[in-house]
């Protein structure tokens, strides 16, 4: 993500998966009718940040939000015994690690802005890590 002085600038990185959270009753002529109702939830990086240069251009402070969120599974609920022939719902199950930075950094330096460590569906663990460098284009 490129930052403008004095200006906030946003980047992300999402996938939306949709699922079945629940079902909606309707009585209709002495019948049960079943509607299901469908949500989203997004999962992936959010990026949030606004640089401002000082020390005649020399250095540049940035503010950082960092968000991540993983969805480590998506279960199946079955409704019995309240709703025949085994009607599910979907339960999403998610991780969320998020940091806020204010980083001072020498112009061309890198630095370490943020590090998470998340487990994926099959339980194997990688780590996310972000990498800041200051930088002025011209």
């Amino acid at each position: 993500s490129n930052c403008i002085n004095n200006q906030e600038s946003f980047f992300s990185d999402y996938i939306s998966r949709y699922y079945l959270k629940n079902y909606d009753l309707i009585t209709a002529q002495e019948t049960l009718l079943y509607y299901p109702v469908i949500n989203a939830i997004k999962y992936g990086l959010e990026l949030r940040t606004k640089c401002n240069l000082y020390n005649e251009n020399k250095n540049i402070n940035i503010e950082l939000s960092y968000n991540y969120t993983n969805l480590k599974s998506l279960e199946e609920l079955a409704l019995l015994p309240i709703v025949p022939n085994s009607i599910v719902i979907q339960v999403p199950t998610v991780e969320k690690f998020s940091t806020n930075e204010n980083l001072s950094l020498p112009v061309g330096q890198w630095a370490i802005a943020g590090m998470a460590s998340i487990n994926d569906k099959k339980g194997i663990s990688s780590q996310k890590i972000l990498l800041i460098k200051a930088t002025i284009n011209k």
